[in-house]
């Protein structure tokens, strides 16, 4: 019976509808708010948490966000991974996590969001293309202990070979004066030699100009990178030569007399004194060299601080973690900080930070955090025998470790 042409459409149509639809692969973003107090200016960071919040809501299936602060520090607000339900719950978090976030820092450090994103991506499963977005009226306003970023710093620490893309979205002068050329309100311009870097310039970051700026990013395509050199073809070695034809040995010479001991005293060759010079120096030489590996000598180099943080968790039983700090060093904690945690299963990704810094360690609270009872909001100086707290769920004890030093 011959088939009816209408039924192989309808049954790819029946098909089609009885599988779940697939999530299509979006952009990983990675938005970074400057919490610095110039952004309370002619309402730029109200406009700035405004693109926040929208791009949250209309977040799509297969989208990855993440959202960082930062000022003088980074401080992780959280990941959005949005799944086929819509994840509505983990927008909610998210968003109410932004709107309690207030612009009263004092320096702008750049690099420290850049860090923080490099650590994350870096880490990042989902597929899609890797996009970092700055929303910054300073750009770079450094803290004195940290240095000035330009587009050859940026290019360094996000290297172009990672197939990512960074967009520093600025006042029209600070984009002017890092790409060092004049930007066009919203258009795109490439740093020279990194086109993986692009600045976006807002008038006073208007409300109506900064609602365009996800959408370039979005639709703007990642810089081709080439692929590394093949290795050179290796030559086919050539075949080893045959081997050369037997020679018969030659009939053993007669055996000649032996000399008598009286004899071989007499034509034995004394040795000579510079030959007894040569052999003094050689033993001298490996003594001193010897005596140089045995004694141990003090490495001058960068001092380090050495501790040991003993972590007691509801999800298992303590455990000690070494952690060893050179000046300006910073370690995180948290699920996907440096020392990781399991703790409550609402832990954010990082909960604090520390930093060894002018001979003290310093906390810088990312979430709910006490030390020896006392809640601690800012940077605050800890050490030795200190009691860290997370959410009653984490219990940090601080003892001190040997300290050490780093060869330059």
């Amino acid at each position: 019976m011959p088939v009816k042409p209408f039924i192989p459409v309808m049954l790819a149509v029946l098909l089609a509808a009885l599988l779940p639809p697939a999530v299509v692969a979006a952009d990983v973003l990675v938005f970074c708010l400057d919490t610095s107090g110039s952004m309370q200016k002619q309402g730029r960071f109200e406009a700035a948490k405004s693109l926040l919040a929208q791009q949250i809501r209309e977040t799509q299936p297969g989208d990855v966000i993440y959202v960082i602060a930062f000022d003088s520090n980074d401080y992780p607000i959280g990941r959005l991974d949005v799944g086929e339900d819509g994840s509505p719950e983990a927008k909610e978090q998210l968003l109410a996590k932004i709107q309690v976030l207030k612009a009263k820092g004092r320096y702008t450090n750049l690099d420290e969001p850049l860090q923080a994103a490099k650590a994350f991506l870096l880490e990042e499963r989902a597929p899609g293309a890797r996009k970092i977005l700055i929303l910054s009226d300073g750009l770079s306003d450094p803290s004195p202990d940290h240095s000035k970023l330009d587009l050859k710093g940026i290019a360094e620490m996000i290297p172009q070979t990672l197939a990512w893309a960074v967009y520093l979205v600025g006042l029209p002068d600070d984009i002017a004066g890092l790409f060092q050329t004049q930007p066009l309100d919203i258009e795109l311009v490439l740093a020279p030699e990194a086109p993986h870097i692009k600045g976006i310039a807002i008038k006073d970051f208007s409300r109506d100009l900064i609602k365009v700026v996800p959408n370039r990013v979005k639709n703007d395509a990642l810089p081709f990178v080439p692929p590394p050199p093949l290795p050179p073809l290796q030559s086919v070695p050539e075949p080893a030569p045959a081997p050369p034809p037997e020679v018969p040995e030659p009939p053993a010479l007669p055996r000649q007399p032996e000399v008598s001991p009286p004899l071989m005293q007499a034509i034995e060759v004394p040795p000579s004194p510079f030959s007894t010079l040569l052999w003094v120096l050689g033993a001298l030489l490996l003594a001193v060299v010897g005596g140089c590996l045995l004694v141990p000598r003090r490495v001058a180099g960068k001092p380090r601080a050495a501790f040991v943080l003993e972590v007691q968790e509801e999800t298992g039983d303590a455990k000690r973690v070494p952690l060893v700090l050179g000046e300006g060093e910073k370690k995180t904690l948290g699920p996907r900080g440096d020392i990781p945690l399991e703790g409550h299963p609402e832990l954010p990704a990082v909960v604090g930070a520390l930093r060894w810094s002018l001979g003290r360690l310093w906390l810088t609270p990312q979430d709910t955090m006490t030390v020896n009872g006392r809640s601690v909001t800012s940077r605050t100086p800890v050490g030795p025998g200190d009691q860290l707290k997370v959410r009653d769920s984490v219990r940090i004890m601080i003892d001190e470790g040997e300290e050490t030093t780093d060869a330059p």
